[in-house]
């Protein structure tokens, strides 16, 4: 049995009795709220594909599959054949059911035949092929370790793509793996595209200085406070990753809030946090956070202070984002929870609260929305979805709580 937790690109689950294979994934979490899977599924009989949203807790049944190790014998027409070396029967899969594993077939490879209800629907290659090289670029001093070139028609040993069975064998896409070149153990080296990150990684580390010098100059005290701690915050909605019987922090705010306790009024921290479980396109579960502390102020203080603080550390505006060119010049824009609910969602959000949906459409029908043109401050929660956050006066069924979004991406968390 899998539960929400395991799904993955390439994992082969049961629905309605049929094998799927997950194509596509993402997790998604709306601020304080429940974990939501987006997954995009493809039926390995007929081929037909449909999009599911999991929640956080579901659980699944395998697909119901039987593997056969079988020899790939050749191809004809639209079909590729293959034998059970045991008892010499053949089978013919259709090149649509293939799928990407034919680019990785060559002559006697063993692989798996993916069977149910006793019909051929697939084929899982092996992790690592043997390949040819046919083709090289001009050598480039760095490229190779122990050999100055990667001559054609060499051999080597290289895995295959790790998020599905099959693939195009474009190992540029996977340099971290290490090649296996005439017995010798070869790297990719000056090609990396961890090395081709350098002015990515030098903007970030200017964008984290103006960060710095923003509260600074603002009479903020930088702090760091310990990454382990006794027990994570009551938050049921996030897991925090054990440690030796401790855990690691999933923020630094409980830490942070004593120290505002003990009289610190301003303070700022930029750290590492981790939550586990947390992985999709646009999530891991270790990653860095910036949080920060201030006395006296009500939430619209805040609001302010983030629309300075992301064009500070900016620097320029409009910002380009997937597309979207986004203006940071303030005031953003600013709208509640329950007026966005009415605008994008078609309901009342007390009426997606009392039919479990809140998550789901702030996820599906809300966020992407937000933020596409300037930024986005999403404010005044319902209160069941704010842990730790003050009720407003006059109206305690709602948290003073803002979100802010940019581009359709939830940005900053404030209470």
């Amino acid at each position: 049995m899998y539960t929400a937790a395991d799904l993955r690109k390439g994992l082969k689950i049961a629905i309605d009795n049929e094998p799927y294979i997950i194509t596509a994934f993402d997790f998604a979490k709306p601020g304080k709220g429940q974990a939501l899977y987006r997954t995009k599924l493809k039926n390995m009989i007929t081929g037909s594909t449909l999009d599911r949203t999991y929640r956080s807790g579901e659980t699944f049944e395998p697909a119901n599959l039987d593997d056969r190790k079988m020899q790939y014998l050749y191809k004809e027409d639209d079909h590729y054949c293959f034998m059970d070396n045991d008892t010499f029967e053949q089978i013919h899969i259709s090149e649509s059911a293939m799928g990407d594993a034919k680019n990785y077939l060559i002559d006697n490879l063993a692989v798996d035949v993916l069977i149910f209800r006793d019909k051929a629907i697939g084929v899982d290659v092996p992790n690592f092929v043997n390949l040819r090289v046919v083709q090289t670029d001009p050598w480039v001093k760095g490229d190779t370790s122990g050999s100055d070139s990667k001559p054609a028609g060499d051999r080597l040993r290289a895995p295959r793509s790790p998020l599905h069975r099959g693939g195009r064998a474009d190992h540029h896409r996977h340099p971290h793996r290490r090649l296996q070149h005439q017995g010798q153990g070869v790297t990719m080296g000056g090609n990396w595209p961890l090395s081709r990150r350098r002015a990515a990684l030098a903007e970030r580390g200017a964008v984290v200085n103006r960060i710095r010098a923003f509260f600074q100059e603002k009479g903020y005290l930088e702090v760091e406070t310990p990454f382990r701690i006794p027990a994570p915050a009551p938050e049921s909605q996030i897991d925090a990753i054990p440690s030796a019987g401790w855990f690691l922090q999933t923020s630094p705010e409980l830490c942070m809030k004593r120290m505002l306790s003990a009289g610190y009024r301003r303070i700022f921290q930029i750290c590492r946090c981790w939550r586990d479980g947390e992985r999709g396109v646009r999530h891991l579960s270790e990653f860095t956070m910036l949080e920060w502390y201030r006395a006296e102020a009500d939430y619209f203080s805040l609001m302010e202070e983030t629309e300075a603080l992301v064009a500070a550390a900016a620097s320029i505006s409009p910002i380009s984002y997937r597309g979207l060119n986004i203006d940071l010049a303030p005031p953003w824009e600013r709208i509640t929870v329950a007026d966005a609910f009415l605008l994008y969602a078609g309901c009342s959000v007390w009426q997606a609260l009392s039919a479990g949906l809140f998550d789901e459409l702030m996820v599906e029908q809300i966020e992407p929305r937000l933020g596409l043109t300037r930024p986005t401050f999403i404010y005044d929660y319902p209160a069941s979805c704010s842990a730790l956050a003050r009720l407003k006066k006059g109206d305690p069924t709602v948290a003073e709580r803002f979100e802010l979004y940019i581009g359709g991406l939830e940005i900053a968390n404030a209470f």
